[in-house]
């Protein structure tokens, strides 16, 4: 509806020229003045160029924000400028009396249209179609000279910025080879940190099947290290519940003495047994003091609790206190004064 509108308009006489020019009109045709068409050729713009774009236009996938307004800026600032070059080329074209082609042979051999002796004057002082394609491509070579250099200009801006947002990333700790081995260690105390909390808090059964492994594997060391002993000496773990009872009380750092191993290698595995609980014993310790421990928010409310039981008992001495003092008042003994 509005490109049929806007051609019954063009057909009622009504041209689109640069002197009522709207920015805002995307339906074509943008101009249809001659003089503003002949202003746009001479200069090399098309009249698309002239039409505003939003901010939103210019969005796309992987750009910032400044970025977007960058682009829109410089979009912007290149509009104006050149809808401002085709007016003033329009303007000239006003002063120098131009008029189009076929107005002009319509004017010399029109029944009721004359040329005035200025029109045809300034027909005959018009230059020749050679000089004004020259000085077109003049000043087209010009604008683009000038696009090139803010092209440069506005990249180095984006870099500019690229290299900002990098170096506030990253940080001044992590630049150096100290910043990233003090990442590292924080890294690996983290990780020791979860594990603990995780694996071994959160999980009691993970420690007795640690525990129970252990017992285990101790066992079934001795064991062999035992039947595989010297000739001459009798060793009482040479049956695997032996080995157990003995890998039991060692781990759980009781250690009877009934029994005890005989070679060298089961001796080793003994004391590595005792080593492990001494391992199993602190975290025994931390599970315990992990379950017996008030969190943050039951310590918040057991504080909470205790002082309302304190503004309670307050109000209590404060309130028998009070009573006693008025009985006390009461039972004092009347004066002449009334």
């Amino acid at each position: 509806s509005g490109q049929s509108t806007n051609r019954s308009d063009i057909s009622k006489g009504f041209h689109r020229s640069l002197e009522n020019f709207d920015e805002y009109n995307i339906i074509p045709p943008i101009l249809s003045s001659p003089r503003s068409l002949e202003a746009c050729r001479r200069q090399g713009i098309e009249p698309e160029e002239l039409v505003f774009r939003y901010e939103d236009s210019f969005l796309e996938p992987g750009i910032t924000p400044d970025i977007q307004e960058m682009r829109w800026n410089h979009y912007e600032s290149k509009r104006r400028q050149k809808l401002q070059i085709v007016t003033e080329e329009r303007q000239r074209l006003i002063s120098t009396g131009w008029v189009p082609r076929a107005n002009a042979g319509r004017s010399a051999s029109g029944p009721f249209q004359h040329s005035s002796p200025t029109s045809r004057a300034a027909s005959a002082n018009e230059p020749t179609a050679a000089l004004k394609e020259q000085r077109a491509l003049q000043a087209m070579k010009i604008r683009q000279q000038q696009e090139i250099e803010q092209m440069l200009a506005y990249e180095a801006r984006l870099a500019q910025l690229a290299a900002e947002r990098r170096s506030s990333m990253g940080g001044d700790d992590n630049s150096t080879a100290g910043g990233r081995t003090a990442a590292a260690a924080r890294q690996m105390q983290l990780d020791l940190t979860l594990f603990l909390h995780k694996v071994i808090a959160n999980e009691p059964r993970t420690v007795l099947l640690l525990w129970v492994g252990a017992v285990l594997y101790f066992s079934y060391l001795i064991m062999l290290f035992e039947r595989s002993g010297p000739k001459g000496l009798a060793s009482p773990l040479c049956e695997f519940p032996d080995c157990i009872w003995l890998s039991a009380v060692t781990v759980m750092l009781v250690g009877y003495g009934d029994i005890y191993p005989v070679s060298t290698m089961g001796r080793v595995s003994a004391a590595a047994a005792a080593a492990f609980g001494v391992v199993t014993v602190g975290i025994t310790a931390f599970l315990s003091t992990n379950y017996t421990k008030l969190s943050q928010s039951e310590a918040n409310t057991l504080h909470a609790v205790e002082t309302c039981g304190l503004l309670i008992d307050t109000k209590k001495a404060a309130s028998v206190l009070l009573q006693r003092a008025w009985r006390a008042y009461a039972k004092l003994p009347a004066t002449g004064d009334g």
